[in-house]
């Protein structure tokens, strides 16, 4: 017969892989789900719009060596990543827009989809949604002033 302290160690035990199993299965069912809404959203894109996917990309270290102290006080750098999904533009667009240089993307009659990455980086290490506003404010001027089909 085990004793009660195995038996309440099992319990523990058990509650933390109970736990644990029911996370990772939520986060599952939430990643299926968000692939699902993914291609409903990119299968919906018309010319005129963009679908955006952003996320923080980790903190690098601060590089205390070669820094004065003036700069970066020591925190961490944030890198905030940005990946927009538009429409390849057809020729209407193309003949609208004729200051903007097409040759780097598809031909017009190809009915695709054109990824743009952006990153930003910042010694704001916090990742407050302030941060993260202000980060994106500048991304979508650098998006817009690149891309003015968009609006």
């Amino acid at each position: 017969m085990p004793s009660q302290k195995a038996l309440d160690g099992l319990r523990v035990r058990l509650r933390h892989i109970i736990h644990n199993f029911e996370w990772l299965r939520a986060h599952k069912i939430r990643a299926v789900k968000l692939k699902d809404f993914q291609k409903e959203q990119l299968s919906n894109l018309d010319e005129y719009t963009v679908l955006e996917w952003i996320d923080y990309m980790g903190k690098l270290e601060a590089r205390k060596s070669n820094q004065g102290t003036c700069e970066n006080l020591g925190r961490k750098i944030s890198l905030l990543g940005s990946l927009f999904m538009m429409r390849n533009p057809p020729q209407h667009i193309r003949d609208a827009y004729d200051y903007i240089d097409f040759s780097d993307f598809p031909d017009a009659e190809d009915d695709c989809l054109i990824q743009v990455n952006m990153y930003g980086a910042s010694d704001e290490s916090k990742q407050s949604p302030y941060h993260m506003g202000s980060v994106m404010s500048v991304q979508y001027k650098a998006l817009q002033e690149s891309y003015p089909i968009l609006g």
